[in-house]
């Protein structure tokens, strides 16, 4: 794999984006990482390291949207957590701490 930013054409909607990053880390996830010369890997740690700062904001961001529009209510959740936990099948810590993060990224 070579490595470098390679011209992708940028996504029309939130669906596309979310395919187009899941189509990247099954990707990533069926590559001979090992094999890659150390430079390689190098460079793929330090856009790694942008990519889960970019992560966190939009993850934030979708999070206080959701809130914003009263969604956890309206699937009969009490809470933002409360909600995670049970639609995206984390634990209760792991949800409660992706609040966390959000509150920490918005304020």
């Amino acid at each position: 794999m070579p490595f470098g930013p390679s011209p992708v054409s940028p996504p029309s909607c939130a669906a596309d984006a979310l395919a187009m990053a899941e189509a990247a880390f099954d990707f990533l996830n069926g590559e001979d990482l090992p094999g890659l010369p150390v430079g390689v890997q190098a460079d793929c740690l330090q856009s790694w390291a942008r990519l889960e700062a970019k992560r966190a904001a939009a993850g934030a961001s979708l999070i206080g949207a959701f809130r914003a529009c009263d969604g956890p209510a309206a699937d009969g959740q009490k809470s933002m957590a409360a909600w995670l936990a049970k639609f995206t099948r984390c634990t209760k810590t792991a949800a409660r701490g992706q609040v966390a993060a959000f509150h920490r990224v918005t304020e």
